[in-house]
């Protein structure tokens, strides 16, 4: 596969092949693949592979537009926390502020809503921080946690159920029942630095498998309470839907490590070389650790904090169904900024 370039109207996202890379400019693709001792594939990219005019573009007016004044209420929106579409070009909209699971077709008009606010089955609460996933066979799945609410394809309730995290591990809904994610803190109880951590738990009829442990964050522990630091390095953990595939990447360096959950091993490994970008005074200015009792003056000089002395330009990252990687990019020092909408 290719990877080719594409402008979004808010974000730039860049898709990568699995094989061969590429951004968006002017020249063709110097990409190297390799792999190493232990059979795992090294891809690292340095320049485009699709020329001038050849990468995917988005077009300059949407195929699909929902939400407007003066529409019927099921096309009006309060707090949209999800979006996905199904196999059939049905778009599903996760609207908290109704507490409603709503369905629309390829040409705008509204098919069915599911849910509502109460306790009751089906519905959730108007709280944020929900999530919309749409599973194999165009399931949908609501996580409100601890509480997972099921849809079919046509928006009749499957199941509605608590999912705790047990011992501090959690299902994946990603994935299939086997696998876990048990979150850990390494030098939790003592004062001193801290490691927050997550390790994928595999389960078998007969047999445990782990892969990890993956960082996420660190900090310091001291007799008031936990400081995290908010500018330290950051670790992020992502599953494809359609197969069993972690994808790893740290916001330090540009490398996205892809983890084959049913082998528990590590596959392949995707770089760029680029340069990373410093941190801005503003993002100094605005962070600051919290503790229990409420925010603490920064002092990125504190020895307790860590402080990543730059970033890499990859901002989000997924894999689609179609296997391309796809990279949501901030500007490289080494090429200038990038044209951005204001959001």
């Amino acid at each position: 596969m290719t990877r080719t370039s594409s402008q979004a109207a808010v974000v730039w996202w860049l898709a990568l092949g699995p094989l061969a890379c590429s951004d968006s400019g002017t020249s063709h693709a110097s990409s190297a693949a390799a792999t190493d001792s232990a059979g795992v594939q090294i891809v690292v990219n340095s320049s485009p592979l699709w020329g001038p005019g050849e990468g995917w573009r988005v077009t300059p007016e949407p195929l699909l537009s929902l939400g407007a004044v003066d529409t019927p209420l099921a096309q009006q929106f309060h707090h949209i926390e999800g979006v996905t579409r199904m196999s059939d070009g049905t778009v599903v909209v996760l609207n908290t502020g109704s507490g409603e699971v709503r369905a629309f077709n390829s040409e705008g008009s509204h098919l069915w809503s599911a849910g509502g606010l109460g306790p009751g089955p089906g519905e959730m609460s108007d709280h944020r921080g929900k999530r919309l996933l749409r599973l194999k066979g165009d399931t949908l799945l609501v996580i409100s946690e601890p509480t997972w609410i099921t849809f079919d394809p046509d928006g009749q309730l499957v199941d509605h159920r608590h999912e705790p995290r047990r011992g501090g591990c959690q299902k994946i809904p990603e994935a299939s029942e086997r696998y876990l994610e048990c979150r850990n803190t390494r030098g939790d109880g003592v004062p001193g630095p801290r490691i927050r951590e997550s390790i994928i738990v595999r389960t078998g009829l007969d047999q445990v498998d782990s892969l990890g442990p993956f960082f996420r964050s660190d900090g310091w522990r001291n007799h008031s309470g936990h400081i995290w630091s908010p500018l330290g390095p950051k670790g992020t953990l992502k599953f494809a839907r359609n197969e069993p595939t972690l994808l790893y990447a740290r916001d330090d360096e540009y490398r996205i490590e892809f983890w084959d959950l049913a082998a528990g091993n590590l596959s392949m490994v995707v770089e760029r070389l680029t340069a990373r970008r410093a941190r801005t005074e503003v993002e100094i200015a605005v962070a600051g650790p919290w503790t229990p009792d409420g925010p603490v003056p920064l002092d990125i000089h504190s020895n307790r904090l860590s402080v990543a002395d730059s970033l890499s330009i990859v901002a989000d990252f997924f894999l689609d169904e179609l296997g391309f990687l796809w990279v949501r990019r901030e500007p490289s020092p080494s090429e200038g900024p990038l044209r951005r909408r204001a959001t």
